[in-house]
């Protein structure tokens, strides 16, 4: 993106994830509201790029590579439950690199462990999307069970009077759909606040409210991306509910609690390796499933998880019958990715003075 003048990317990076077992599907309505302009391109999205599966199965191994780097400073002090969607940041940010060159877009690369030149990232990420959408058909079948749902819509707010540059608008509407809402961050500061968290009160189904709260943005604000992602699956094995139960659950801190278990006995992928034990519970169709690991001691094995491990960890996998006890969990997480992510080197993006766009 160009501008009249130099800007830093002030990022408010809203990442929503959402995985619910039963609820009311998520809204349909992609309409912003009325206080904004759109800046697009006349290109439609490529719903069949030519893309390698190499290059595909590189921007997986990056997106891993990064979800392992972020996890320890979301919670440095580890004291909370964590939950984050590295894909849909590396999504979200990708918005924000199809603007940026030289060190600015280096270091964003860095940071997200792109693997591949902005020419093959972009429609790598694209055709990765659309992947996970032909898995993702929420087709319902009979006794109610349905198939994983997904919604995962990105947008991207910057100050309407800022020249976009038409190169930009193609690329991000060729990979990723997406235009550029204009807002006034200098003179409706508060309009622009409202507007963007009203997109994200649509995209989550009313569930994510006010999530920009007051003095969120201000009037040196010149650009936020915005991230909304909903899952909604059923269980291929379902828990049955009259099985759950009080059970004592060990937390990090060596303390115990009582808390419910969820329990069933099923066959499915199981290994004990590397430290942990690991779990793949697939949802209806088989096509998604939820990986869950429990490691014998948690910062042991955290400090040694490499992508290579985790690797290690699914090949193992084997179909056994497992007695299986599974706490219910209910998570809430609002990190400040503008504050991590410079740890991670994506520096320049945020600073006025450095920050090099397109």
């Amino acid at each position: 993106m160009r501008n009249t003048t130099r800007f830093g990317i002030s990022l408010i990076i809203c990442s929503v994830f959402i995985n619910v077992i039963s609820c009311n599907k998520a809204s349909e309505n992609t309409t912003p509201p009325k206080n904004y302009e759109l800046a697009t391109s006349s290109l439609a999205r490529d719903t069949n790029p030519t893309v390698a599966d190499a290059d595909v199965a590189a921007v997986v191994a990056g997106n891993t590579d990064f979800a392992l780097k972020l996890f320890p400073l979301l919670d440095p002090s580890g004291g909370l439950n964590t939950v984050f969607s590295p894909y849909s940041i590396t999504q979200a940010v990708a918005l924000a690199a199809a603007g940026a060159k030289d060190a600015t877009l280096s270091g964003i690369e860095h940071a997200l462990s792109f693997p591949l030149p902005q020419a093959s990232q972009n429609p790598a990420l694209n055709r990765l999307d659309l992947l996970l959408a032909s898995k993702t058909t929420g087709t319902i079948y009979y006794g109610g069970f349905q198939a994983p749902s997904l919604n995962l819509v990105n947008s991207i707010w910057g100050q309407k009077d800022y020249t976009i540059l038409p190169e930009y608008l193609d690329t991000i509407a060729l990979n990723f759909g997406a235009g550029l809402y204009r807002v006034d961050f200098i003179k409706a500061t508060e309009d622009a606040r409202v507007a963007i968290n009203t997109w994200v009160e649509d995209q989550t189904n009313n569930r994510i409210k006010d999530l920009i709260p007051q003095g969120g943005v201000s009037d040196m604000t010149r650009v936020v991306l915005t991230n909304a992602i909903w899952f909604k699956a059923n269980w291929a094995n379902p828990f049955e509910a009259a099985k759950t139960a009080d059970q004592t659950f060990n937390n990090r801190n060596n303390s115990q609690s009582s808390v419910p278990f969820m329990k069933q006995t099923l066959t499915a992928p199981y290994s004990q390796s590397n430290g942990c034990q690991a779990n793949d519970l697939p949802y209806v169709e088989g096509k998604l499933s939820l990986l869950v690991i429990m490691p014998g001691t948690f910062d042991t094995f955290m400090s040694a998880l490499t992508p290579t491990i985790l690797d290690n960890i699914i090949n193992s996998l084997s179909y056994q019958s497992v007695a299986l006890a599974l706490p219910k969990f209910t998570f809430s997480m609002g990190p400040d990715l503008g504050e991590i992510l410079p740890l991670l080197g994506m520096t320049d993006a945020f600073n006025p003075s450095e920050a090099v766009n397109n």
